[in-house]
């Protein structure tokens, strides 16, 4: 039996390649995420999240459908480069936005403490985008690729 990986072990170096030759071969959303996916199980069960608790294609309280689901993380997948251009940000962006607020809805009263805790995430294979509420206004920076001595410090 292996020893659970503290999260400061995780070689994200290797899981961003991983991702980027998984976009490599991928030419749709579908196609991605099934590539992809493994990966982050793979990565998320060595830092010992549970994985079987996933839920994809989950519908929303409006029944918009979420692409995964582990608990409080929501993961959207976009085809290939959708990223890369400012409308593909703003759509995504809206879209990230709307799943969380359906996603509260189901936790009246508790909407704000749901969202709190929540995170939402865009991946195209090249770009990721990180959505998460707070009460405090802030000014929202367009996702930028991580370049390699970003990697050192994520590492």
């Amino acid at each position: 039996m292996t020893a659970k990986k503290e999260y400061w072990q995780i070689n994200t170096e290797r899981i961003a390649d991983e991702v980027r030759a998984a976009a490599q071969e991928a030419r749709t959303e579908e196609d991605l995420k099934m590539r992809v996916e493994p990966i982050l199980r793979k990565s998320f069960k060595d830092i010992g999240i549970d994985i079987d608790i996933v839920a994809y294609e989950k519908a929303t309280a409006l029944r918009a459908k979420m692409d995964a689901v582990y608990g409080y993380l929501i993961i959207e997948y976009k085809a290939p480069g959708k990223l890369a251009t400012a409308t593909g940000q703003r759509e995504t962006k809206k879209q990230v936005q709307r799943y969380l607020e359906e996603e509260a809805i189901k936790h009246r009263p508790q909407e704000e403490a749901f969202l709190e805790k929540a995170i939402g995430v865009s991946i195209d294979g090249h770009m990721i985008m990180f959505a998460r509420y707070t009460k405090i206004a802030k000014v929202v920076s367009t996702p930028v690729p991580v370049t390699p001595d970003q990697k050192e410090l994520l590492k």
